[in-house]
């Protein structure tokens, strides 16, 4: 299928490609995994205070009816506690009916889920920035970060390890950055004043690239945004793209960022073709948008 001369379904096909390489599925889902952990090993602490031991699990996967078993009897004493709804607990037993390992595992992941919300009520954190997070669509910013981090209360060394896991949306511009910057934007043939109208960046984000005097003493920085408009006005591609990302300390890795490598990948290098390509795969299954367009915000 072809729209506007653009070529959709390979575009599709190597968005599927990167979406699931196993490497970069790792490092976008390693911050959200790392939280995720934590939870669980909270939740399975408070099981655990209940009285919710490998015991009293094992009774529940024998020939012990299920409304009998101590398990049952924990769930529905400590229902409150759980967040857990009659409703949820009825599909509990009904599921235990037809397979008590199958139910076991549905349980945990009602709790975590319920854990996950409550947690992130407690952070402060809006329903839809927390499944931004959990799901990988954009990257967090610096405000949700720390919520996420103080709703953790991490020790200084948990938090060098939660850090680690950060995919950063705001990257310092050093010296090898600004000299590529400028060495790949003079290799356009354009000038900067047309430069920047063709690549759709401000002239307040290129401000960043500008030799900084020693009176200020302060790195200026840029963002993810600015580089893949960047890397699209260049018309570089995949290698030259990836190396550029490197030189910013940057990579591709959430969904918005991989769709963009995909139409470099289909040689879609123009940012006019490029919007049309962000737009298109810009909503998820449900239509609900999955990151802001680039050329649009």
């Amino acid at each position: 299928m072809e729209l506007s001369g653009i070529d959709f379904v390979r575009l599709e096909e190597q968005l599927n490609l990167l979406l699931y390489d196993p490497e970069i599925r790792k490092r976008r889902s390693a911050l959200p995994d790392y939280v995720t952990g934590r939870l669980q090993s909270g939740l399975e602490e408070n099981l655990r205070a209940l009285g919710v031991d490998e015991a009293v699990k094992a009774e529940f996967l024998s020939d012990m009816p299920v409304r009998a078993t101590r398990l049952f009897q924990l769930l529905q004493l400590n229902r409150q506690a759980l967040s857990l709804s009659g409703r949820m607990l009825t599909q509990f037993q009904m599921e235990a009916r037809a397979d008590r390992k199958s139910a076991l595992s549905f349980l945990w992941e009602v709790l975590l889920a319920r854990a996950q919300t409550r947690f992130q009520q407690r952070a402060g954190i809006s329903a839809k920035v927390w499944l931004n997070f959990l799901h990988c669509r954009v990257l967090p910013g610096k405000a949700t970060l720390d919520k996420i981090s103080q709703g953790l209360s991490l020790t200084p060394a948990e938090q060098l390890e939660f850090d680690s896991r950060v995919i950063c949306c705001v990257f310092p511009v050093d010296e090898a950055l600004r000299a590529e910057v400028h060495r790949l934007q003079k290799a356009t043939g354009l000038t900067v004043s047309d430069f920047l109208v063709y690549a759709w960046i401000s002239t307040d984000a290129w401000e960043a690239f500008y030799p900084v005097r020693r009176e200020e003493g302060v790195r200026k920085k840029t963002s993810q945004e600015t580089l893949l408009k960047f890397v699209v006005g260049c018309g570089l591609d995949e290698a030259e793209a990836r190396a550029f990302m490197e030189t910013a300390h940057s990579m591709f890795v959430v969904r918005r960022d991989l769709v963009v490598l995909a139409g470099i990948r289909c040689d879609y290098r123009r940012p006019m073709e490029m919007q049309e390509i962000l737009d298109f795969f810009s909503l998820d299954r449900h239509g609900e948008p999955c990151y802001p367009n680039l050329y649009l915000c």
